[in-house]
């Protein structure tokens, strides 16, 4: 287990317990399902955590699937919506026997990954998300790799935070088949450290 999944095991139920309450991503979540092909779209909440934007996706009709690699994380979410598919699993596993979509939902589940690490996890879900299938990304603006120390009940774990730029995050989409489509919606409380983007799968 590496540093950053032991911090989310270690900090879900604090997440749970801050974010369930908290609807500062629901204009976000609105602008998103406005944008998929159908009311009962089918949706993947990529790196869901305990769940609380994988409720408000379901609540607006779309049809989640949630992944994460955190088991204290995926736990919590399955508590707290019996109706929702949550399905422990990295990055790395992601392939067809998810199924397709119509379009994934990734807030602030990329800032882990490098960019070889991004590159194939954007191939991942090529497999997977429909021709035309929306991709929403909030993601930490700036370069390099921030380094966080937090010492949670008693222990230390390291966090790493990959920052990218808009234009380079464009780019990588682009090699990949998709295409920009808009800047997202975010509430001004995120910014500027953190930005939205929205692409569509070409091919």
């Amino acid at each position: 287990m590496d540093g950053n999944q032991k911090f989310y095991d270690l900090s879900a139920r604090k997440y749970a317990a801050e974010w369930y309450p908290n609807e500062m991503m629901l204009p976000s979540i609105k602008e998103f399902v406005s944008l998929l092909p159908t009311p009962d779209a089918r949706v993947l909440d990529l790196g869901c955590g305990p769940g609380q934007e994988s409720m408000r996706l379901s609540a607006e009709g779309v049809r989640v699937t949630g992944i994460d690699y955190s088991a204290e994380s995926i736990k919590i979410a399955k508590e707290k919506n019996a109706t929702i598919d949550f399905r422990l699993m990295s990055y790395d596993d992601i392939d067809e026997s998810l199924g397709k979509f119509d379009g994934i939902f990734s807030c602030s589940s990329i800032i882990h990954l490098n960019e070889t690490d991004l590159q194939k996890l954007l191939r991942n879900i090529c497999n997977i998300l429909k021709q035309d299938g929306v991709f929403l990304v909030i993601y930490r603006v700036g370069q390099g790799v921030i380094t966080q120390l937090h010492t949670i009940n008693g222990e230390t774990v390291e966090r790493t935070i990959v920052q990218y730029t808009k234009e380079n995050l464009i780019d990588m989409f682009r090699e990949e088949g998709y295409s920009f489509v808009q800047d997202g919606y975010l509430d001004p409380v995120l910014r500027p450290n953190w930005d939205c983007v929205i692409f569509r799968k070409e091919i």
